[in-house]
């Protein structure tokens, strides 16, 4: 794996000052310098880049290097998001245990796609087994259009534009006027559905899991196999997936937002 030197250095930065045993009494350049074996120059350019950013911020008259305030926002959020986690994921379990279908719980990826941060696969048989870590592309039909009917319509052609549908199968919708108008539909019911459009033998619903801002915190989504997750048994596993995702939001402290700021922009 090829190394980077400046990332390095500020890694090495943090950490050291994160490990400093007097809270409150920061590290001058030279201290830095002398305890990672680093040029003064080299540590005095990233610790000036981190304070800009807000990772740091020097003290008074000392011009010594503390821990800055966007570090806590990110302890802040990570916090969160683990707290979010913990609580889907208890629910996910269930809802595996009810249906007998897979279960996945994925963060949004801006501009790239889904991360599967959690699993709960069924112990039938059959079952669809997908690793945590993987990224869906943003077009994955049932997580995509999940997480585009959470954006008003400009929002939503504006991001099709840049992200193509693409053609996973003969079922796949590419069509970007066609994709709008699903993701209407997909809005007005509150959850995403595929049938044989990522993978031809896979059905999928998905439902939105919102934070307290009203931003979304997880997706929630249920797969199975085709056969048994046909298109007319999907509307009732997709209210059960809206339920679930609904009680996690309320669990997490989330909320739904307003339905006027969602659809702000429809017929644009």
């Amino acid at each position: 794996m090829k190394r980077v030197p400046g990332l390095e250095a500020a890694i090495a930065l943090l950490d050291s000052l994160q490990q400093r045993a007097e809270p409150g009494d920061g590290l001058g350049v030279s201290e830095l310098a002398r305890r990672l074996r680093l040029s003064k120059g080299t540590i005095h350019a990233v610790a000036q880049t981190l304070t800009r950013h807000g990772y740091l911020v020097q003290g008074g008259n000392t011009r010594k290097y503390q821990l800055g305030p966007r570090l806590v926002m990110l302890g802040d959020t990570s916090r969160d998001r683990n707290h979010f986690l913990s609580v889907a994921k208890r629910y996910s379990s269930e809802l595996v245990a009810a249906t007998g279908q897979c279960c996945l719980l994925v963060t949004v990826l801006p501009d790239v796609g889904f991360l599967v941060v959690d699993k709960q696969l069924s112990a039938r048989r059959i079952r669809l087994d997908v690793e945590t870590g993987q990224v869906f592309p943003l077009m994955a039909p049932a997580i995509g259009k999940c997480y585009l009917s959470t954006l008003d319509d400009a929002s939503v052609r504006r991001l099709l534009r840049r992200h193509r549908p693409r053609p996973f199968t003969d079922q796949s919708i590419v069509d970007v006027r066609a994709y709008v108008e699903v993701v209407r539909e997909v809005r007005a019911r509150g959850y995403g559905v595929s049938v044989g459009e990522y993978f031809p033998w896979i059905s999928a619903v998905a439902a939105p899991i919102y934070d307290e801002r009203g931003a979304i915190a997880l997706i929630l989504a249920l797969f199975g196999v085709s056969s048994e997750l046909t298109a007319d048994a999907l509307a009732s596993y997709g209210r059960r997936v809206v339920s679930v995702a609904e009680a996690i939001t309320r669990d997490i402290g989330g909320r739904r937002p307003e339905l006027r700021a969602v659809e702000h922009g429809v017929g644009a």
